[in-house]
C-alpha cells in the first residue's frame, strides 16, 4: 500500500521571490484589511536589504542518563536592514531629529553657478515607528509588518553608491499578538 500524500509538492509553490516594494505607514498597528494607503514608497537599494527573522535559542534538558528530556527555546533576534537611497526631505524628516529651531536654510551665493538650500538636522539616534508593507518581485507574495520601530544613519558614501540611509528595523506585535502577516496573491 502506498503512503498518501495530503498536500503534494505542487500545492506548496508559493515563494516570497526577491524584495521588490518597500512600503512606509506613519500608523503602526493598522488592520491589514483596513489599509487604503500607504505614506512612501522607500528607495531601496537593490542587494540592500536583509531580513531575517531570528534563529530561536534551543535549550535541552538532558538526564543523567543521556536521555534528551525537553526543550524550551526563545524567540530570535530579528535581523532586518535595508538601505534607503534617497536625501529628499521626506525621507531625510523620517529617518533624521529636525534641528532644534527646525529652520531650512538657503544659500546667499552660489557655487559653480549653483544655490542650495534644506534644512538641519541632528545626527543623535530618532527612532522610526510605523509599518512596512513588502511585496516579492514578481508579487505572489508579500509581507506585512503591521507595528516597527527602527533607526537609521546617512552613509554619505560608501564609493559604490549614492548617499543612502543604512535602516534597522525591530517587528513589534500588533494588538492581534502578531509581528508578521504572510500574504499570498489571491
Amino acid at each position: 500500500m502506498d503512503i498518501t500524500i495530503g498536500i503534494p509538492l505542487e500545492q506548496l509553490r508559493v515563494l516570497f521571490t526577491k524584495m521588490k516594494n518597500v512600503y512606509y505607514i506613519a500608523v503602526p498597528d493598522i488592520p491589514i484589511e483596513d489599509i487604503v494607503s500607504v505614506d512612501i514608497e522607500l528607495p531601496i537599494l537593490d542587494k540592500g536589504i536583509h531580513f531575517d527573522s531570528g534563529a530561536p535559542t534551543v535549550k535541552t534538558i538532558t538526564l543523567t542518563e543521556g536521555r534528551n528530556w525537553i526543550s524550551t527555546a526563545r524567540s530570535g533576534v530579528p535581523t532586518i536592514t535595508f538601505q534607503v537611497a534617497s536625501v529628499a526631505d521626506a525621507i531625510n524628516s523620517l529617518m533624521l531629529s529636525p534641528s532644534e529651531d527646525e529652520s531650512s536654510v538657503t544659500m546667499t551665493a552660489t557655487v559653480n553657478g549653483v544655490t542650495y538650500s534644506g534644512s538641519g538636522y541632528s545626527l543623535t539616534p530618532r527612532k522610526i515607528r510605523g509599518a512596512l508593507f513588502m511585496t516579492s518581485e514578481d508579487l505572489q507574495s508579500a509581507l506585512y509588518l503591521p507595528s516597527i520601530e527602527g533607526y537609521a544613519h546617512l552613509v554619505a558614501t560608501d564609493g559604490t553608491n549614492p548617499a543612502f540611509y543604512d535602516v534597522k528595523i525591530t517587528p513589534m506585535e500588533d494588538p492581534r499578538g502578531a509581528a508578521i502577516y504572510i500574504l499570498n496573491n489571491e
